[in-house]
């Protein structure tokens, strides 16, 4: 099976856990904040464990460079565009950002 093939069947049971809480929790709180936090939080990060685990189990041969791009976006805290300002710290763009 081709990799491609593989994420879409990785995303496949996400769905189904995404789909169950949304109505399970839909019929146990009213619509509203609460609720939507509660199916963002819950069913959106238990959704992307749930394709993490897949994928792996399938051998997704992007699956550890996604996790890599991922984890140093987090680790490496805030893109440099807002650390070093807009033009980024570089002395050739500093020019061409002064006004």
């Amino acid at each position: 099976m081709r990799s491609l093939t593989r994420m879409h069947v990785a995303a496949l049971p996400s769905l189904i856990f995404a789909v169950l809480v949304t109505v399970t929790f839909g019929a146990i709180l009213r619509p509203g904040p609460l609720y939507g936090f509660v199916t963002v939080a819950i069913g959106g990060g238990g959704a992307l464990l749930v394709y993490l685990r897949v994928a792996r189990a399938l051998g997704v041969e992007e699956l550890p460079q996604l996790v890599r791009t991922a984890a140093g976006r987090f680790a490496g805290g805030l893109p440099a565009i807002s650390r070093y300002g807009p033009c980024g710290g570089a002395a050739g763009r500093e020019a061409r950002c002064r006004r």
